[in-house]
């Protein structure tokens, strides 16, 4: 069974998944309780978003090897994409403690607590991972973007700063700087941070709309209008960007 295992491993990372499948599914006909093979079998599985099946796979995965962290995390995953946040919690949980160092498991939980409306605990999460992994930049641009939320603009922008000085060629990381700025009010580093994002990327339509939008409230309209028109030929029909030109005076037509 090893051997099928590891085929279908090579397979589906060279996205061949059907034939992935198969060969954990023979894999399974000689042992059927190989936790990793069963693992694996889900992860394809999910990946089809065929997700029923694949939590069949955690969960059996788990019935042989219950302390199997990535299971557990693949488990949490798919729960969480079938809408039952509860159990993908619990799960996520459970991953870290087997497996305390896996910052992706802290990040992800820390995510889903997040859109859970668990602010606080996410912001844990978050650090926990940082102290773990303290240079990943994704784990600064969540914690940043979540102590935004909670308006602790002083840390998150201490997140954002560390993270530029790590990655200063990230384009989602000067947006979302850029957002925060705009909020507190800090319109001209706002454009300034919009300006770089789409230097990075020139057709980022959410980058024209939010530089667009500070421009207008900095009473820089000819400027703001262009870069609302350029978002709604990147997003043809957006209401949010129709209306900003209305309020300037622009139809969508014009």
């Amino acid at each position: 069974p090893v051997a099928y295992d590891d085929l279908g491993f090579c397979l589906y990372n060279q996205s061949r998944v059907e034939e992935a499948i198969t060969n954990y599914e023979r894999a399974l006909s000689i042992k059927p309780d190989d936790a990793n093979t069963l693992k694996n079998l889900g992860v394809a599985l999910a990946g089809r978003q065929q997700l029923a099946g694949a939590v069949q796979c955690f969960e059996a995965a788990l019935r042989a090897a219950p302390d199997y962290p990535e299971a557990h995390k693949s488990l949490a995953a798919a729960l969480d994409q079938m809408g039952r946040s509860g159990e993908a919690i619990q799960h996520y949980r459970l991953a870290i403690r087997f497996a305390p160092d896996d910052t992706e498991a802290y990040n992800n939980l820390g995510n889903l607590l997040l859109r859970e409306g668990q602010a606080g605990e996410a912001i844990d999460q978050y650090r926990l991972a940082l102290r773990i992994d303290p240079d990943r930049t994704e784990l600064l641009n969540n914690l940043g973007w979540a102590l935004a939320g909670h308006s602790r603009y002083g840390e998150a922008i201490a997140c954002y700063n560390r993270a530029l000085q790590l990655k200063p060629d990230d384009e989602m990381l000067h947006k979302n700087l850029g957002k925060i700025l705009d909020r507190m009010g800090r319109n001209d580093e706002a454009i300034g941070q919009y300006t770089e994002t789409l230097r990075l990327a020139p057709d980022d339509a959410e980058a024209h709309y939010c530089l667009g939008c500070v421009l207008a409230r900095s009473g820089r309209r000819d400027e703001a209008v262009a870069h609302l028109t350029r978002a709604l030929r990147l997003r043809p029909g957006n209401a949010d960007i129709q209306r900003a030109l209305q309020a300037l005076g622009v139809t969508a037509s014009e």
